[in-house]
């Protein structure tokens, strides 16, 4: 049997603030300021000389956490913050943020250059607890919030933030480039 037990902590929060600028590149970031909390930024990329091939990236996030006891009490905030952050950028960026309890986050991307790409149907299963006790009412404030991000940057951005407890979130992208010639 896992236990957690969270009492009378006042605020969880996970920030950032004038963070990840003027970056070029691939850029993955998992913050968390819950308990038994799964992240994963995955990225693929394949060159192929054959059109024909297609590439799969099968996704499979699966967690099962049985006999878990989960106590929330006394819990004023729970709050994800971005702010003033990924301000000129040119990157393929996955961002998971967490303030509450057993959630899945995940962002995935496959890119193929000469050939197919595809995303087979993840096969996701949420995450169980057992004789736990989750009182979301018990937190005052929820909150996600985004302010003065992004500016200036382009690119592929995937975010998640979970400011609440058992979620499971996904963000998954294929891209294929491929050249044809018509005659």
């Amino acid at each position: 049997v896992q236990a957690a037990i969270e009492e009378s902590v006042g605020n969880s929060i996970s920030s950032l603030f004038n963070a990840v600028q003027d970056n070029i590149g691939i850029i993955s970031l998992n913050q968390s300021s819950g308990n038994l909390v799964h992240q994963s930024n995955l990225r693929a990329f394949y060159l192929s000389d054959q059109p024909d091939a297609t590439f799969d990236m099968g996704v499979n996030q699966t967690s099962v956490l049985d006999s878990v006891t989960i106590t929330e009490s006394g819990v004023s905030a729970r709050k994800n913050l971005l702010d003033g952050s990924f301000q000129d950028n040119t990157v393929l960026v996955g961002i998971n943020q967490s303030a509450g309890n057993l959630n899945q986050q995940g962002n995935h991307a496959i890119v193929v250059v000469g050939g197919t790409a595809a995303l087979s149907d993840a096969e996701l299963q949420s995450t169980r607890a057992t004789n736990g006790e989750i009182d979301e009412e018990a937190v005052a404030v929820l909150e996600d919030r985004v302010t003065n991000s992004f500016t200036n940057s382009q690119g592929i951005f995937q975010v998640s933030q979970a400011s609440g407890s058992v979620n499971l979130q996904e963000n998954n992208l294929a891209i294929s480039f491929r050249q044809i010639r018509l005659e």
